[in-house]
């Protein structure tokens, strides 16, 4: 049963006869599909809108599954329109608001509404009044600042929702074959996404890592539905073992002083405006799209397996032990080229880097099946290279149970063994789980400081 306030049941009662019949909603909806509905509380009691929001989330995590952290991609504050004050949009999304599938699913199962509105007698929390408020994508009302969380691997560059590989090919003022990947910055055309880059222990020794870093942004824009002209706001990372000597030599690199960067990608034009850069541990920033994992252990051993290097670091109560961060040069780049290079040698064929992989995810490949399994020998050699080279940093794999994350995660978790005697392994496998952590860091650091 919902308990509502006192001092306003009529109106409650005349609004949940309203909405459980959904006619005023149904019709705007229908008749104003160029609109966004967003269902605007006012209340009397701070801090309750947030309350609410973070119910739909929980509640109805299917309507928003592409927007897992929802702060990253914008925030709000819920207006108190009694009083007259507050901004309603600080950070606004485009017409395909999220809130408006929200309201319609609310529409359609009102039991699952009027659960969302318990409310205990306690709080004897008074509605001010309800709106339905028509919301219109104009930016300069509603200026955007988004999020964008990414992951500049050596081996692929990685956002929230996109990736690929790191390579860049520069067609200098001629415009090449294809469209796709096609970067146009400067006067000059890049293609982005085909092989990968050269190792280059310093990512800011040219411009290869900011063209894929306007690529990705175009990317991640392109999957949120967002308009091509927006403020961005760019959380990145660094190795712990590097991250005090090149964190403002990255952030510098990325941040550049000619705002907005117009450019153009897969035909479409751009202008972003960087307004900050924001740059934290790999790996650990990971561990906030998994907060449990750290209240279950005291200790823990955290291994992101990346495109050139894997990066350890130990965790004692959930706080980095940053003097045990190591990083061995054991990425997924040296297991493709020598299992390359053992086929060659074996049987004379040369595979290309995309059977490899899809060999070592299990995934569909024609070849024999003595080539296969070169493959497989190799991936087992190369999880039991891993292990021992963890175990000689010194870390007890034994003792110690071990997150794994990264694109090299899901070849170690093919190829594990019993006999190895593990103490306990978790794997992460999405590969864009440091970008999503990256996200989430930026947004928690941001809600800190509007709160002081």
């Amino acid at each position: 049963m919902v308990t509502w306030p006192s001092g306003k049941a009529k109106v409650c009662k005349t609004f949940i006869h309203q909405f459980k019949s959904g006619r005023h909603l149904h019709k705007t909806v229908m008749e104003k599909m160029s609109q966004s509905f967003f269902f605007a509380v006012s209340l009397k009691i701070g801090g309750f809108a947030n309350q609410f929001l973070d119910t739909v989330l929980q509640c109805c995590p299917t309507i928003l599954v592409r927007f897992s952290q929802l702060d990253a991609h914008f925030s709000c504050r819920f207006p108190e329109f009694g009083r007259g004050g507050g901004n309603f949009f600080e950070k606004k999304q485009n017409k395909s608001c999220c809130f408006q599938n929200v309201f319609n699913f609310l529409a359609a199962n009102f039991l699952l509404a009027a659960g969302i509105f318990r409310f205990s007698r306690q709080f004897s929390v008074c509605f001010q009044i309800f709106h339905f408020i028509p919301i219109n994508y104009n930016k300069e009302v509603f200026p955007m600042s988004i999020i964008i969380g990414i992951d500049h691997g050596y081996y692929a560059i990685k956002t929230a929702h996109c990736s690929f590989p790191a390579g860049l090919t520069s067609y200098g003022e001629h415009e090449p074959y294809t469209r796709q990947g096609l970067l146009e910055f400067g006067g000059c055309f890049f293609v982005c996404g085909s092989g990968r880059q050269p190792i280059q222990r310093d990512k800011t020794i040219n411009d290869n890592y900011y063209l894929l870093t306007l690529a990705a942004i175009a990317k991640e824009i392109q999957q949120r539905g967002l308009p091509p002209e927006c403020s961005v706001r760019i959380a990145a990372g660094l190795p712990l073992t590097s991250f005090g000597r090149d964190k403002p030599k990255f952030k510098d690199y990325l941040l550049r002083s000619n705002q907005p960067v117009n450019y153009k990608f897969e035909g479409v034009e751009y202008s972003i405006t960087i307004e900050e850069v924001a740059i934290f541990p790999q790996g650990y920033a990971a561990l906030m799209t998994e907060t449990g994992l750290l209240q279950d252990e005291p200790s823990m051993l955290l291994m992101d397996l990346g495109g050139w290097t894997v990066d350890l670091m130990r965790i004692d109560n959930a706080i980095p032990a940053a003097d045990t961060a190591h990083s061995l040069e054991l990425g997924m780049i040296r297991c493709v080229d020598d299992i390359r290079e053992q086929v060659r040698r074996e049987t004379g064929l040369s595979l290309t880097d995309a059977q490899i992989e899809n060999m070592l995810a299990g995934q569909p490949c024609t070849v024999s099946d003595t080539v296969r399994d070169i493959v497989n020998k190799q991936g087992r050699k190369y999880t039991e290279h891993l292990l021992s080279a963890t175990m000689e940093a010194g870390f007890d794999l034994h003792a110690i149970p071990a997150v794994l994350l990264g694109g090299g995660a899901s070849v170690v978790s093919r190829h594990l063994s019993p006999k190895d005697g593990l103490c306990k392994t978790i794997f992460l496998l999405d590969d864009k789980v440091n970008a999503v952590g990256f996200e989430r860091a930026l947004a928690a650091v941001s809600r800190r400081k509007s709160e002081v």
